[in-house]
């Protein structure tokens, strides 16, 4: 009687530390919807927009590689439409990016490239990662999903621009953070017609 619940002890332990870790699928980039920009956060001096309306003259050639902050300069705080490089802004462990182009090319008769892209960066383990999630022909700010590997952990952090919302999940352990998310517009500089960041305000429930 004794040797058969020792066995059955042995087993129930067995079956304890046999138990797998809780892993996270990979969020839908579908559920996430793009925001609408108001016509006058866009600088439209010199933009052609006929020419805009035209997907002959988008440029969605920006490589959608994963792209690292050089050594030294991981922890930058850039806050301007000019400088937006790899870290977050607004002390941010991750953000959206949204950056609106109108480039001239001289010619007759003269054309304007146009480039509208959002992109996800992260801050952790002391390094910067920046990761392209979307392309639009429009005035909106498309959201997404990036995958990535930091500190030995694969996750995911997707944004939702429309509905001010973003989540994070640690696929090794089933983990997920959601988060209160801000829009801001930073200007215009040049070229760059419009820089919004969208940015975590707080952490909230997971209701999605």
């Amino acid at each position: 009687m004794i040797a058969i619940k020792f066995l059955a002890l042995v087993a129930l332990g067995a079956s304890v530390t046999a138990t797998p870790v809780a892993s996270a699928p990979d969020a839908a980039t579908t559920d996430w919807t793009a925001l609408p920009i108001p016509d006058d956060w866009i600088d439209w001096t010199g933009v052609d927009k006929a020419a805009m309306k035209n997907p002959a003259n988008w440029n969605s050639s920006a490589s959608s590689d994963k792209v690292e902050a050089a050594p030294g300069k991981e922890l930058i705080v850039q806050s301007g439409p000019c400088s937006q490089g790899t870290c977050p802004d607004f002390h941010a462990a991750f953000d959206l990016v949204y950056t609106f182009t109108a480039v001239p090319v001289p010619g007759d008769p003269p054309l304007t490239i146009f480039s509208s892209d959002s992109d996800i960066r992260v801050n952790d383990c002391d390094k910067c990662l920046r990761h392209k999630v979307g392309s639009s022909l429009g005035n909106s700010v498309p959201g997404g999903c990036y995958n990535f590997k930091t500190c030995g952990r694969d996750q995911v952090i997707c944004v939702d621009p429309d509905k001010y919302r973003a989540h994070r999940i640690w696929k090794d352990n089933g983990h997920k953070t959601c988060y209160n998310m801000k829009v801001d517009r930073l200007g215009d500089c040049g070229f760059i017609k419009t820089r919004i960041v969208i940015h975590p305000t707080g952490e909230t429930a997971c209701t999605w």
